[in-house]
C-alpha cells in the first residue's frame, strides 16, 4: 500500500512538472502571437485537451520514474528540504506580489487570496526547489550544467510570466473578441479637428467606411491597408463621425484611443 500511494504521489508530481511545461510552451506561443500583432484564440475544448494531454504524460512520466527509480524520480521524490525551500520562495515571491499590488497599484488583497497566490506558487515553484536541492547535493559536472539549464528555465520569476501569459490564453478561451469602442482622442496636432466632434467614451465602433471590424488588429489592418491619408466614416451605434486619417512614420492613424471589448464565448 505504501509502495503504490509513493508511485501516485510520484506521478503528481510529474504531472505538475508537466503543467510547468504545458504553460510555458502556451507562453512562448502566446509571445510569437503578440509579436505578430495578432490573437491567440482557442476554443476552451483545444485548451482543456491539450492541458489533459500535459497532465496525463506527466502522471505516466511520474509513475514510471518511481518505478524505475531514475535519476528524475531522485530529483523529484519528496524531501524536507525540497519542501522548505519552496516554501520560502512562494512566500517571498507571494508577499512580494502582495506589496506591488496594494502599496504600488492600490489593490486589496483578502487574506484568502494571499492564502491562495502562495498554494499557487508553492505547486509551480516545486519544480525549481528540486532542480536546485538537486544541484546542490550532485557532484558531477554535466549534470549540474544539465540541470542548471532546465532550473534557469523554471526560476519563479520565468514561471510567474508562462503562468501570466497561459492566464491570458485561458481568458481568450473563455472570452472573445466582440467589438471595439473608444476610449478618447489622442492629443496631438493632427487630431485638432477630431478632438471638436464630441466624441463620447464608450462609444462602440460599428464599422468604419462600411467594413464591420471585430477586434483591435482588424482595426489596424484596416487603416493600414489605406491607400492614403483619407477621411474615413466612423459609425458607432448612435453616431457617425468623418475622421481624417494621418501619417506618423510609415504608420497610419485615426487619432482614436480603442479598447478591445470581450463577450462570454457561446
Amino acid at each position: 500500500m505504501k509502495k503504490v500511494l509513493k508511485s501516485i504521489y510520484s506521478g503528481f508530481v510529474g504531472a505538475v512538472q508537466f503543467f510547468v511545461i504545458a504553460i510555458m510552451v502556451f507562453a512562448i506561443v502566446k509571445i510569437l502571437y503578440l509579436l505578430m500583432k495578432k490573437d491567440f484564440i482557442l476554443s476552451q475544448y483545444s485548451l482543456s485537451i491539450v492541458v489533459l494531454l500535459f497532465l496525463l504524460l506527466g502522471f505516466a512520466y511520474g509513475v514510471r520514474s518511481f518505478h524505475k527509480s531514475n535519476k528524475y524520480y531522485k530529483m523529484f521524490h519528496s524531501k524536507w528540504s525540497v519542501f522548505w525551500l519552496d516554501v520560502l520562495i512562494s512566500f517571498v515571491f507571494t508577499l512580494a506580489i502582495y506589496i506591488i499590488l496594494t502599496e504600488g497599484l492600490n489593490y486589496s488583497i483578502s487574506g484568502l487570496m494571499f492564502i491562495g497566490t502562495f498554494i499557487i506558487l508553492f505547486v509551480l515553484n516545486y519544480g525549481f526547489s528540486a532542480l536546485v536541492i538537486s544541484i546542490h547535493n550532485h557532484k558531477k559536472a554535466h549534470f549540474r550544467k544539465s540541470r542548471g539549464l532546465l532550473a534557469f528555465l523554471m526560476n519563479p520569476v520565468f514561471v510567474l510570466l508562462y503562468f501570466w501569459l497561459f492566464s491570458l490564453t485561458v481568458y481568450n478561451a473563455v472570452y472573445v473578441p466582440c467589438g471595439v469602442s473608444i476610449a478618447g482622442v489622442d492629443n496631438n496636432p493632427f487630431t485638432r479637428n477630431t478632438m471638436n466632434l464630441d466624441i463620447k467614451p464608450g462609444e462602440k465602433i460599428v464599422s468604419i467606411d462600411n467594413v464591420k471590424l471585430n477586434s483591435l488588429n482588424e482595426v489596424r489592418s484596416f487603416i493600414d491597408s489605406l491607400e492614403s491619408t483619407k477621411e474615413v466614416a466612423v459609425e458607432t451605434e448612435n453616431n457617425l463621425y468623418y475622421i481624417k486619417t494621418y501619417m506618423q512614420g510609415n504608420n497610419r492613424y485615426m487619432g482614436l484611443i480603442l479598447k478591445q471589448d470581450y463577450c462570454a464565448r457561446k
